[in-house]
């Protein structure tokens, strides 16, 4: 729903006229009752010309500051402490994109926020150029400039605008009648940007812009996956595995035997069930014929002795040499042969 701004529990429906308005309305209405939304009918604006939103006026012009906010922004004291001055700053800022040249108004302002902490009651100075630029912030934001909602069909500028403290651009769309605001751009720069030479800095800007070249562009349907052509005769593979694994764990399970195989789908035996796998999850496994039986389970648990007879020569040695050891016992209790070179 393209025509429908949510935000949390505030819905905005906007429409060109008020014929079109009835159909997306209708439609968010029975979204609401499919879902088992209940609405406050005592909260609930329909059918103006302008709303207020989060804040803002919405009209069929474009949107601008609350009226009632802009007249608290003004009546505003002059701000006493660091921590007054933060507040009021944060207040003018929520209508920032509002109001063009913000950052260079305020980099005045700015300057006695640095290094100070969030509480800070530390009182403010005042000087002229910072008391004029307190001034200029509450007149600007009653002047607010209105940012009209875009034209599909209407020709785009943008204008910048650069200083020693700040940097800025401005969106404009072109009608019939003037150039239109859509949206402002304000930046402070830092204490490093500031100390760069815009010559040398816009050189280098050249050359690293220069030395770029654009990825090529390909649709992401065209990512070749790479098939071993021992697919097509191999006995078994290897199947992999997207499951979360260990250090050092193989990503590959298996081999398993491949019972049937299409162009691109295998059937092979998993743990005894027959299992349908798409050939860019296999590998081949190349095991020897006589072993062709892969895998053979093994009960570890089962204990294995072996007789006389059936140890190697060098095992019999290893044993006749310590048999004839000096048997010892240690502290704990245990009867132990030591090797001559450690004893």
């Amino acid at each position: 729903m393209d025509f429908c701004v949510p935000y949390f529990d505030d819905v905005l429906v906007a429409s060109e006229d008020e014929d079109q308005h009835l159909s997306p309305l209708r439609q968010v209405i029975q979204r609401f009752e499919e879902y088992g939304v209940v609405l406050n009918a005592s909260k609930c604006v329909l059918g103006e010309t302008s709303v207020k939103f989060l804040g803002h006026l919405v009209t069929a012009e474009g949107i601008s500051p609350l009226p009632e906010k802009v007249m608290a922004i003004t009546n505003f004291p002059k701000p006493e402490t660091v921590k007054e001055l933060r507040r009021f700053l944060a207040i003018c800022n929520f209508y920032r994109r509002f109001i063009p040249h913000a950052a260079r108004t305020q980099a005045v302002l700015n300057n006695y926020l640095k290094g100070a902490k969030k509480n800070d009651r530390t009182p403010i100075l005042w000087t002229e150029e910072s008391a004029a630029a307190f001034e200029k912030c509450k007149k600007d934001l009653a002047e607010a400039t209105v940012l009209y909602h875009p034209s599909a069909d209407a020709s785009l500028a943008i204008v910048v605008d650069a200083s020693d403290t700040a940097v800025g651009a401005a969106l404009h769309q072109q009608t019939s009648k003037e150039w239109q605001p859509l949206a402002f751009f304000l930046k402070t720069l830092s204490p490093a940007q500031r100390n760069a030479d815009p010559v040398t800095f816009m050189g280098r800007l050249r050359d690293s812009m220069q030395r770029l070249s654009p990825p090529t562009i390909r649709h992401h349907g065209q990512q070749t996956i790479f098939v071993s052509k021992d697919l097509a005769t191999c006995n078994h593979v290897f199947l992999h595995t997207d499951s979360l694994k260990k250090g050092l764990q193989p990503s590959y399970e298996g081999p398993y035997k491949v019972v049937d195989r299409t162009e691109k789908v295998f059937r092979i035996l998993r743990h005894g069930k027959k299992v349908s796998v798409s050939i860019d999850r296999l590998k081949p496994a190349y095991i020897l014929k006589e072993s062709e039986d892969f895998p053979v389970e093994v009960n570890l648990k089962e204990k294995v002795s072996l007789q006389p007879e059936e140890i190697p020569e060098s095992g019999q040695e290893k044993l006749r040499e310590s048999a004839s050891r000096q048997e010892t016992t240690t502290r704990s209790g245990r009867r132990v042969r030591f090797n001559p070179k450690y004893s």
